[in-house]
């Protein structure tokens, strides 16, 4: 039996149990697959029973939450959790565990899409088996039974109960102990377990099936196991038996014939392979000896061969070498070896390039190795005829050669022969020819003037012959026959031409112009050439003639043409003529004169005058132009002196000095004099004056032109003055063209934008538009001027700075002659502090009627103050101290304080607070409300005081001041709804000159300055500058009456100080408050009394006068406690009465009464009658009444309503103290 079969045979058997093999293990791994099946719908059954149970769990549990809540939320999700049981409702992904404790903590929301099926159709679908739906179903029956009872128990909890059918049809009162007591009671439970029993029972019967499936599943897996374990040892065990027999049969044999293999190549040829037995190593052994044998016969017959083609090589006169396909030498001939320097032994295995070495004679560059050229190729080829070969000792000879490819019997290239011969000498004759000629190309091509050979030989030939006919006369004989001319120029033949030729003739080849030659031929042409047959026929020796031509590119040149006439007929075959362009010439000729005509014209019809002067002063030219400056006529004006003519006396001296200056210098100069007329006018003249040189240089006169400028001076002296006015204009000067482009802008205007002349010229003044300036203000603005008329209006501009300023702006168009606007003028002014003054004073108006409202109301409201402090006093003096009511008082009594409190900050918010501020100082306020703005403010809010120490004192009224503190501290926290810094600072400045101003508010002087800077949200511009109005607020209505930074305002201005704000979008907001220093420390904050002071008391009469008449009859009670007699009178005019039939000590009377007179005039009235009745008045709002110097006196005698018992006993006491 063959290898072959035997290994086909093993691969077969090896290949049936890797099948066998991969088959068991595929039945392996399914019944796996079928075990992991089983185990997962076990799983999928209990899951499928738990959700039953779960679902009957979380019914219960809404129920009941539902129940003792009440809240409709619960039993909402009791019916989702029913439908989504019944199928009713989309069932949620990974319904199971603890799905309804995250709906219920919101942290899972209720799908409303989704795939709904009941869990009983889950059940079917799983594959249970009719026995086990039963008893799942009996649980879902006995799980809807208990629903029933949980609908009841919703049923008592709305105060429906079920009548004896079980139909909740009878009302009553809802019932929510009834309803716990159905989901709590045994009944409840006992259904409870009636649920659960059949979902034990399930389980049982899954549990018991589905493990008699597993068991089945593992009998099976372990039988194929089993089979795969011996499919996998029989399989090795027969590849191992394998594996021996081919190392034994195979692989032995062939390294026993590898190992005489590499003994032949060795050299002993021989060794033979041993042949054993007849099998295919047998057959390849005997195979191998026969190749040996025959190789031993080929390899001497080449020896032979070889020894022949050497011999034969070795005769070539030529060099030759031979390489092989990788251009390595394999032959050298001896001539070879002699040219190359290098001998066949050391040639051999090297590369041609390095031992024939060519480079190119001209530029000795390296040129191409020839077998890569031929074996690229496949062809014969030759080696330029300028190249090199430098032999191994440095040697150069110039060679010829070729290289052919060696082809086998089947044609394919196996090598490269190159055959090469010694030209040095041939070459170097051939380079000198070469230089020659190329010497004469460069003379004639690179020649500037045109050169051309031409071949007359047939015109010679033409007049020869009309000699030999007879003809004497050839001028005379071509004028009588001019065809004769034609055609004798149509035997000429231009030869070659030069690139000058070419260049002249408006053309590049130089085939073209010998082609179109005749192209060429002018209006003299034919004359010239008669007269080149002339000078031939009368054998002169050079021809020179003007001809003209035609260009190939259409312009007609002028040229000198000449040529040497050849002596002897075989010198006309080549005759070089050359053409001389004298185009230019011509034209500047034809110019020069054209020129001299116009100047001549220029003179006479120039608008200036002109005249020229010799070097001694004397008119030498005079125009008409200067003869209607000056008046004189020419006649009158050559030969005369420039100073007789035109200078005044006073200017003699100088006009000589001025014509000596000129006489030395070559350059021109420009003066401005003025001349004297024919007629002894005094005339403006503008002068340029040129000195005339020479060839050689020296001067030989002067030439003037003069223009009388009078009426232009007198012009040009307004314009300065004009220019003068606007450049030092107060008001901002803008002018542009029609499209809006800015031509000009005055000083003003860069000093107000801040922009330079160099920044706006080119641009559109739209750059300056501000935000608050729309686009439809700027096209009716627009409309306005382009329709001819003035513009006059207000609008805010943006300087460079980014800052706004307002500007009052007149624009007018500029009209030229016709009345087409040329131009458009803006004035414009800065009135940004006017429109600071208006808001100023718009915002102190608002103040004004807001505190006229808020005094009326405060009048009132401390009228009602004083009735019910007066009767607390008067009743806490007649209650037991320390007793319960007494405590009961003293709250009230409070309570009424802090009122009167509020009226007294609505009279100063109105302006109308009577009380003088006392120096205070700033510090120590802000000291004591770190406390209560601290605990105003957020957490994340932090607060940071930087007080500086020697403050100054300030002049105010301290709970003014903390109410401001208060209310910027609280807006800085509305602010900040993220938290951030609220940092209040204070310190000492002096306003002085070199101190910006704070927009002129602020007098020179000391202040304290205080600073309340957060770090919130910020303010727009446009909102910034609203917020002291009165009512405005960007807050919600319930968080912000808009009344409170109003109130900061005024009490800034009563202290005569200053508050700016400042305030960038997400960066934060700055208030600056600048105060007053105050010098007297005289003034201090008195103590308050309490009611158990020592009050002190009198005798004397005391008159009470008062329109409120429970105010009066208090008064009346306190005064008569102390011991005096009290009047009242409720206006002026029973008062009146009452004075006049009582001695009256002191009169205590009310400001605002009614009747004829109020408390100022009533006082008045009474002490003009009674000098020494002593006046007390009291008010709570004095409004507007005027104050007079008379009245003013006044103002010092008045106590502030509502005044507690122990203020107006002391107020009395000490106005009755002053009478004496």
């Amino acid at each position: 039996m063959k290898i072959a079969t035997r290994i086909l045979i093993i691969f077969i058997i090896i290949l049936g149990l890797l099948t066998a093999l991969v088959i068991a293990m595929g039945q392996l791994a399914d019944s796996r697959k079928q075990s992991d099946a089983t185990t997962a719908r076990l799983y999928l059954y209990h899951g499928l029973a738990h959700q039953l149970r779960q679902s009957s769990d979380d019914l219960t549990r809404m129920a009941r939450t539902y129940v003792m809540t009440g809240d409709n939320i619960y039993k909402q999700y009791y019916n989702e959790i029913r439908a989504i049981r019944d199928g009713k409702r989309p069932r949620p992904e990974r319904y199971q565990g603890s799905y309804w404790d995250l709906v219920i903590a919101n942290k899972q929301k209720i799908p409303s899409r989704g795939i709904s099926i009941s869990l009983i159709d889950l059940m079917k679908n799983a594959g249970i088996t009719v026995q086990e739906l039963a008893v799942m179903e009996r649980a879902k029956r006995n799980s809807d039974d208990l629903s029933k009872r949980e609908k009841i128990a919703f049923a008592a909890l709305k105060g429906h109960f079920p009548d004896d059918t079980g139909k909740l049809t009878i009302q009553g009162n809802p019932d929510p102990a009834l309803a716990r007591e159905i989901l709590h009671n045994a009944q409840y439970h006992k259904a409870k377990a009636e649920i659960l029993l059949p979902i034990r029972e399930f389980l049982g019967l899954i549990n018991k099936r589905i493990g008699i499936e597993i068991a089945q599943n593992k009998t099976e897996e372990n039988l194929y196991r089993t089979i795969t374990t011996l499919l996998v040892v029989t399989t090795i065990l027969f590849s191992l038996l394998a594996f021996f027999y081919f190392r034994i049969k195979v692989v032995r044999p062939i390294v026993s014939l590898s190992n005489v293999a590499q003994r032949i190549l060795s050299g002993d040829l021989n060794e033979r392979a041993a042949v054993r037995g007849g099998d295919e190593i047998g057959h390849l052994n005997s195979a191998f000896n026969k190749m040996i044998e025959e190789r031993i016969q080929i390899e001497f017959e080449l020896k032979s061969n070889e020894q022949s083609l050497r011999t034969t090589l070795n005769s070539i006169g030529d060099a030759l070498i031979a390489t092989d396909i990788y251009g390595n030498i394999i032959r050298m001939n001896p001539v070879a070896e002699k040219l190359s320097g290098w001998l066949a032994s050391e040639a051999e295995g090297k590369p041609l390039t390095e031992v024939f070495h060519i480079i190119n004679a001209t530029t000795r560059k390296t040129v191409r190795n020839p077998v890569n050229s031929v074996l690229g190729e496949g062809k014969v080829i030759g080696l330029a005829n300028h190249t090199t070969l430098i032999a191994k000792d440095g040697t150069e000879h110039q060679i010829a050669d070729s290289a052919a490819p060696i082809r086998d019997d089947d044609g394919d290239i196996t090598g490269v022969v190159l055959v090469f011969r010694d030209v040095t000498e041939e070459y170097a004759i051939q380079e000198q020819l070469h230089k020659s000629e190329e010497r004469f190309k460069r003379l004639f091509n690179h020649a500037e003037v045109s050169i051309w050979n031409e071949d007359l030989t047939e015109v010679q030939k033409t007049l020869n012959k009309l000699r030999e006919d007879g003809v004497t006369d050839l001028r005379q004989h071509l004028e009588d026959n001019p065809q004769t001319v034609w055609d004798m120029t149509a035997t000429v033949k231009v030869v070659q031409v030069n690139k000058a030729t070419l260049k002249l003739f408006g053309t590049k080849p130089g085939d073209k112009f010998i082609q179109n030659i005749g192209k060429t031929f002018g209006p003299n042409t034919i004359k010239v050439f008669t007269d080149i047959l002339c000078s031939i026929w009368n054998r002169e020796n050079i021809f020179r003639s003007e001809a003209d031509f035609q260009t190939l590119d259409g312009r007609t040149i002028n040229t000198i043409i000449s040529f040497q006439i050849p002596q002897t007929d075989g010198d006309f075959k080549t005759v070089p003529v050359s053409v001389m362009d004298v185009t230019q010439i011509k034209t500047a000729q034809a110019a020069r004169k054209e020129s001299e005509k116009r100047l001549s014209l220029h003179l006479e019809q120039s608008p200036l005058g002109v005249i020229s002067w010799d070097t001694n002063m004397t008119c030498i030219q005079w125009n008409p132009a200067a003869e209607k400056i000056f008046g004189y006529t020419q006649e009158e004006a050559l030969g005369k002196h420039g100073i007789e003519l035109l200078v005044a006396k006073k200017l003699k001296s100088e006009m000589s000095q001025y014509a000596k200056q000129m006489m030395q210098q070559s350059g021109s100069t420009h003066k401005i004099n003025e001349n004297m007329t024919k007629d002894s006018r005094t005339i403006i003249c503008e002068w340029f004056n040129t000195p005339l040189i020479d060839e050689e240089g020296m001067a030989i006169g002067i030439t003037s032109m003069v223009q009388d400028i009078t009426k232009h001076k007198v012009i040009e002296d307004e314009l300065r003055k004009l220019s003068r006015a606007v450049e030092q204009s107060p008001a901002a000067i803008l002018i542009t063209d029609t499209e809006g482009t800015i031509e000009y802008v005055n000083p003003k205007f860069e000093e107000s934008t801040g922009y330079n002349a160099k920044e706006v010229m080119g641009r559109t003044p739209r750059f300056l538009k501000s935000d608050d300036t729309s686009e439809a203000q700027y096209k009716t603005l627009w409309d306005t001027i382009t329709a001819g008329k003035k513009w006059r209006g207000e609008f805010p501009t943006k300087r460079k700075d980014g800052s706004i300023f307002w500007e009052f702006a007149s624009i007018s168009p500029i009209t030229a002659e016709d009345g087409t606007i040329t131009h458009f003028l803006a004035i414009k002014e800065d009135i940004t502090e006017r429109k600071q003054l208006e808001n100023h004073l718009r915002r102190s108006q608002k103040m004004e009627a807001i505190g006229e409202l808020a005094g009326g109301i405060a009048h009132d409201f401390n009228n009602l103050l004083g009735i019910i402090i007066g009767n607390l006093d008067l009743m806490k003096r007649k209650v037991e101290e320390g007793s319960k009511l007494e405590k009961h008082l003293e709250k009230a009594q409070n309570a009424a304080l802090r009122g009167s409190s509020l009226t007294r900050r609505l009279l100063n918010f109105s302006h109308q607070a009577p009380e003088i501020g006392r120096p205070a100082n700033i510090n120590n306020i802000i000291r004591s409300l770190e406390d209560l703005v601290g605990k105003s403010l957020t957490r994340k809010i932090t607060l940071e005081t930087v007080l500086a120490d020697g403050l100054w004192t300030v002049a105010l009224n301290s709970g003014d001041f903390e109410d401001m503190m208060i209310n910027l501290s609280l807006n800085a926290r509305d602010a900040m709804p993220k938290g951030g810094r609220l940092i209040i600072k204070t310190r000492n400045i002096v306003i002085n000159h070199q101190i910006t101003n704070y927009e002129g508010k602020l007098e020179p002087g000391d202040y304290v300055e205080i600073t309340i800077s957060d770090t919130g949200v910020g303010m727009a511009k446009e909102i910034s500058a609203k917020i002291f109005d009165p009512f405005f607020t960007t807050k919600e209505k319930d968080k912000g009456t808009g009344l409170g930074l109003a109130m900061v305002y005024g009490f800034i201005q009563r202290t005569k100080g200053h508050i700016s704000v400042h305030s960038e979008e997400g960066v934060g907001t700055t208030f600056k408050i600048f105060l007053p220093r105050s010098r007297d420390m005289t003034r201090r904050v008195k103590h308050p009394v309490t009611i158990n002071e020592v009050i002190p008391g009198g005798t004397e009469t005391i008159l009470i006068v008062d329109d409120e008449k429970e105010l009066t009859l208090i008064a009346k009670n306190i005064l008569e406690n102390l011991g005096y007699t009290a009047i009242c009178a409720y206006n002026a005019d029973e008062a009146l009465q009452c004075l006049a039939n009582n001695k009256i000590d002191l009169l205590f009377s009310d400001i605002i009464m009614t009747g004829s007179l109020n408390g100022f005039d009533f006082a008045e009235t009474a002490t003009r009658i009674y000098p020494e009745l002593q006046i007390l008045l009291t008010s709570g709002f004095t409004g507007n009444m005027q104050t007079t110097e008379e009245t003013g006196k006044w103002e010092e005698k008045i106590i502030v309503k509502p005044y507690r018992n122990v203020d107006l006993a002391n107020r009395i006491r000490q106005t009755l103290d002053k009478k004496g």
